[in-house]
């Protein structure tokens, strides 16, 4: 579903094909949920008689994927409507790096500021329970200070996010600025540098 042909495929109710030989053909999706599901973008039913009635079937509700699959099921639609309502119902999609409580900037010596923005720049989506979300822990491990010079992009520590005791996503911290050293012969320098 990640490829943006194949979506569009999957999710077209009806085509209209017209042959190299000029001939036209109708084409139907049997899928009964791309028109009966809200959301539902696809997938494809399937039969054989050792499998019975498939169907794998997927919808996309505030930003959120789901996916179904059934396999021998007399009524796969139903089901598949059912368990995708569930899933709905029951998870919410949430970018935990929205749960930090990282500080703004950390300490700076011997530095023309005394401080320097950090910040990350990773995105964690992930589907959550209410009492999932509640389980939710970020943990952090950074430097309490910086000598002057700091460069942009500095790693300064990392910060972990656990659902419960399970971890789930880990990125770097940076600083996102740079810092002069606060010298006399830096000033100097900077002096020179822009006459």
């Amino acid at each position: 579903m990640q490829n943006p042909t194949f979506k569009e495929i999957v999710s077209t109710k009806n085509a209209k094909i017209t042959n190299a030989d000029g001939k036209t053909r109708y084409l139907k999706n049997k899928n009964k949920l791309l028109n009966s599901f809200d959301g539902c973008n696809g997938v494809k039913t399937g039969f054989t008689d050792d499998a019975g009635r498939c169907l794998v079937s997927s919808a996309e509700r505030d930003g959120m994927d789901v996916v179904c699959v059934v396999l021998n099921c007399g009524l796969m639609f139903e089901e598949c409507s059912r368990f995708m309502q569930e899933a709905f119902a029951s998870y919410k999609l949430y970018d935990l790096t929205k749960f930090y409580n990282l500080p703004s900037e950390i300490a700076v010596t011997n530095g023309r500021q005394e401080s320097v923005k950090i910040g990350t720049f990773g995105e964690y989506l992930y589907p959550l329970t209410d009492s999932e979300k509640e389980s939710v822990q970020i943990k952090y491990e950074l430097v309490k200070s910086l000598e002057a010079p700091i460069e942009k992009g500095q790693e300064v520590g990392k910060v972990e996010i656990y659902v419960g005791k399970d971890l789930h996503f880990s990125e770097k911290i940076f600083t996102i600025e740079s810092v002069r050293r606060n010298s006399l012969w830096q000033k100097l320098f900077d002096v020179l540098t822009e006459w």
